[in-house]
């Protein structure tokens, strides 16, 4: 198992806590105001104990909360006040003293345009999903009753269970460091992977960049032990270190969680009388249970009286029958679950696990309709809704149905590799070469784009040098050899490398950029002889490079007080297999410029004398970039450049 973060000492800021001796006020009349999110100023907490570690003695300071020092006209977020629930359900017990404000609400009701749908259907959102950024989803709603309780305990962290992409996970964490309170997170992930780095892929980068303790466990330990075992077994842990953690179940289902989608029910009631838009039917993707309980619930006590439709992304429906059954006769509901929700398998290939066909389904809604859905809950649940309302059209025929959000874009960043198939419409945009350019930028006149020939500088331009992709460099077993990702990154040695060693390469390829057919130039060199020439004074990391290739680099001894590549020496060099004479501007040792024209001239003498069609490739080191001022006739064209090293 891992735990991260770890080996800093962490200063840790107590919570505030609620007056226990003020009770909450009495209910409001029938159907009060849905919870207004007005602030309430909290009594000051206790200064903290001191703190200190081998290092330092450090002595906290009451820090202020977000909730701290607010009149009754503040902002109201992340404030504590007392709840009093909806008349319709003021016989529940027990009903939550308070609630912490987190979400942005109420969130968005609007019409979904799904093609595809049955006669007469209509399809609403209920835009969850954006009931916050870091905190967005159905988690929040449930968090605002959860948290309040931990802070009204007077815990100082959270535990809290899922799997390694849990929606809730990272919402918790967030909510949690907003109110001074550290976070564990045990998360589920494979056995193979249980030993390793977890990543910063998707909900793990927030939940790590907001300081969360990480606890990985494999899934077969999860199934052997259980949930509550593991938070219970970490809870006794840190109790031990003098600790006051505060346990919330997974997904924060339970009696008191559920709380947050009864009051969601009081949102929806009050918007569907403003937009005398009546529904239904409600439906919802399943993953633990709590949320189901609430609206359903909700549904059948208020005026809403929609049905209720729940697809399950994990477990089965029976299960979820049954666990939802157990959180309302928490409440005393006196009701039966399968008398108030109807709940549809939709798991598919499992839990946090898509098929093609999904993944594809929320691209096509994606680009039709603007919505994103999430890989895990509501993209499940809304293709089985699609394919339910296909294969049973008179069942949904005419009705008025209310989808809900539950959030989870982070999620989709775990499946990048699976949905690449699925994008496109992307091109490099064509503009002619003779449209006008800037003074000194780009070039009127066509060229060749990846590589240099000698010839006359007079012509109006010495044409680039190719940089290498900025996904590096890889041989045909995915191994790293060089470029964007390496110690040792030399960009623009590796991008003539690739230019100008002969095609075709067996060891070696490009990742998504192929080479020019013009730019594989000495085709009918034998492989085994080819080299490269260029002066001593280039970077060491070069021959390394060139071995790679099996290209011998032939270097020019420099001479005392001329540090750079003599031009007639190079000339002399050259042979019949050289493929490349590279010339420096702007080198490492002294940023001089090598005498480029007189190697021009050398070298097509010897071309015209041997047939030769040595070219020369000129590369700008750190220096080099000065060329357009300090030599004006010359027109630099870094057509291909998509990056540059720490090195210039």
């Amino acid at each position: 198992m891992l735990s991260l973060p770890g080996g800093i000492p962490k200063l840790r800021f107590p919570a505030f806590t609620l007056p226990s001796a003020s009770p909450p006020p009495p209910s409001t009349p029938a159907d009060g105001p849905p919870c207004s999110r007005s602030s309430r100023t909290l009594p000051p907490r206790a200064q903290p104990p001191a703190f200190s570690n081998s290092a330092a003695s450090v002595t906290e300071t009451s820090l202020p909360m977000a909730s701290d020092n607010r009149s009754s006209d503040g902002f109201g977020f992340l404030a504590m006040k007392p709840y009093s629930p909806p008349s319709w359900a003021s016989h529940l017990r027990p009903i939550p003293s308070h609630l912490l404000s987190l979400g942005h609400v109420p969130t968005p009701i609007h019409r979904w345009n799904l093609p595809d749908l049955p006669d007469g259907t209509e399809v609403w959102l209920k835009r969850d999903d954006l009931s916050g950024m870091q905190l967005s989803g159905n988690k929040v709603r449930k968090l605002e009753f959860l948290l309040a309780d931990a802070v009204s305990q007077g815990a100082d962290c959270v535990i809290t269970i899922g799997g390694i992409q849990s929606n809730h996970c990272r919402a918790t964490a967030v909510a949690a460091k907003y109110l001074n309170l550290d976070c564990y997170l045990i998360l589920r992930t494979s056995k193979a992977l249980v030993d390793n780095d977890p990543g910063l892929m998707g909900n793990l980068l927030v939940e790590r960049l907001v300081g969360a303790h990480v606890d990985l466990i494999s899934k077969e330990e999860y199934a052997q032990i259980g949930s509550v075992a593991l938070t219970e077994l970490l809870k006794e842990k840190l109790q031990k270190e003098g600790r006051k953690p505060y346990v919330i179940p997974v997904g924060g289902s339970n009696s008191l969680g559920t709380w947050g989608y009864v009051e969601a029910i009081r949102e929806i009631e009050k918007q569907v009388q403003i937009g005398e838009t009546k529904f239904d039917d409600v439906v919802v993707a399943c993953g633990s249970g709590g949320t189901i309980a609430g609206l359903s619930l909700g549904s059948w006590l208020s005026s809403l009286k929609a049905k209720v439709h729940a697809f399950s992304v994990c477990d089965d429906p029976d299960y979820f029958h049954d666990f939802v059954q157990d959180l309302l006769d928490g409440l005393e509901a006196g009701v039966h679950s399968r008398d108030i929700v109807t709940i549809q398998n939709a798991k598919g290939l499992g839990y946090a696990m898509s098929t093609a066909e999904e993944l594809l389904f929320i691209k096509e809604v994606a680009t039709a309709t603007g919505v994103i859905l999430d890989p895990v809950y509501s993209g499940k649940a809304a293709y089985a809704m699609m394919k339910d309302m296909k294969e049973s059209p008179n069942k949904w025929k005419g009705r008025r149905v209310l989808f809900v959000h539950t959030g989870g874009l982070l999620g989709l960043f775990d499946k990048v590799d699976q949905m690449a198939p699925t994008v496109g419409k992307w091109r490099r945009m064509d503009v002619h070469e003779s449209f006008p350019r800037k003074d000194g930028v780009g070039i009127n006149k066509p060229f060749s784009r990846c590589h240099v020939m000698s010839r006359p500088l007079s012509e109006p331009c010495i044409e680039g040098f190719l940089v290498l992709d900025s996904r590096g460099l890889f041989n045909e077993d995915g191994g790293y050899l060089g470029g964007r990702r390496g110690r040792l990154q030399r960009a623009p040695s590796l991008g003539h490398l690739c230019c100008y060693v002969h095609r075709p390469l067996p060891k070696f390829k490009m990742l998504e950029k192929s080479i020019p057919k013009e730019a594989a130039r000495g085709g009918s060199k034998p492989r085994d002889k080819q080299n490269i020439v260029t002066g001593a004074n280039v970077q060491d990391c070069w021959e390394k490079f060139l071995g790679y290739f099996e290209v011998k680099l032939k270097k020019v001894k420099l001479s005392e007080d001329y540090y750079m590549m003599d031009p007639v020496k190079a000339v002399e060099t050259v042979d019949e297999n050289t493929i490349r004479v590279t010339a420096i501007l702007g080198s490492t040792l002294r940023g001089e410029f090598e005498d480029v024209k007189l190697l021009n001239e050398l070298l097509e003498k010897k071309n015209e004398e041997t047939g030769w069609d040595t070219p020369i490739h000129v590369d700008a080191a750190s220096g080099g970039f000065h060329c357009p001022v300090l030599v004006p006739p010359i027109w630099w064209v870094l057509a291909l450049i998509q990056h540059f090293d720490s090195f210039g």
